[in-house]
């Protein structure tokens, strides 16, 4: 959302934290958020345990002056909210009905 409100330059500005993740950690932080336990967490072994990556420069958007990075577990408690509190309504399509 900073972006689009905040910059307006011609120069390709990419939206991302140089920090990493694996997909377990974000997986258990999910868990944890949701108060689940993580050992009922199946992995699926056949598949590949990484990805190809390549780390995007955030240089120019390091120099933006009134930027500032959400961590991840402040925008995972965001989203995770948001979606339980809005699933069931119109703005998310779904014939699938959860709990909240």
């Amino acid at each position: 959302m900073w972006a689009l409100e905040n910059y307006s330059d011609s120069k390709i500005l990419n939206v991302s934290s140089k920090e990493e993740y694996k997909i377990k950690v974000i997986v258990n932080k999910i868990c944890k958020i949701l108060k689940l336990k993580k050992k009922n967490i199946i992995y699926d072994l056949s598949k590949p345990n990484g990805i190809y990556k390549k780390t995007c420069d955030t240089t120019l958007l390091l120099k933006q002056k009134k930027f500032k990075f959400t961590s991840l577990e402040s925008g995972l408690k965001k989203t995770i909210f948001w979606f339980i509190e809005n699933y069931n309504s119109n703005k998310i399509k779904s014939k699938r009905k959860i709990k909240n």
